[in-house]
């Protein structure tokens, strides 16, 4: 059985395809954004603004289900990538896979 993650948790102990899924969801979730970034910045009143951000999140939340990962998983691994510099590496390499 797979650990839960937590602040105890170890970067060795993340399986590689826990960071596929992640890195998968990531790879989505930054695309959604970017895809709708121009929209998000057209929006010409605060109420059209804050209803697409609702959307964009509610998009990146399927998508990171999608990739059998919870909000709260995903969000775990996205804070540990940036303060485990050894998990961060597994990341970045896994990432640099996921876009040759």
């Amino acid at each position: 059985a797979e650990p839960t993650l937590g602040r105890s948790l170890d970067a060795d102990d993340i399986s590689a395809e826990k960071i596929n899924q992640f890195v998968r969801a990531y790879l989505q979730v930054l695309a959604l954004i970017e895809g709708r970034e121009a929209e998000l910045q057209g929006a010409e009143m605060e109420l059209e603004s804050q209803q697409i951000q609702r959307e964009i999140e509610a998009q990146a939340i399927a998508l990171i289900q999608a990739e059998k990962l919870t909000l709260q998983e995903y969000l775990q691994l996205l804070s540990f990538t940036n303060i485990d510099p050894e998990f961060g590496e597994r990341v970045a390499a896994q990432l640099q896979e996921a876009v040759q």
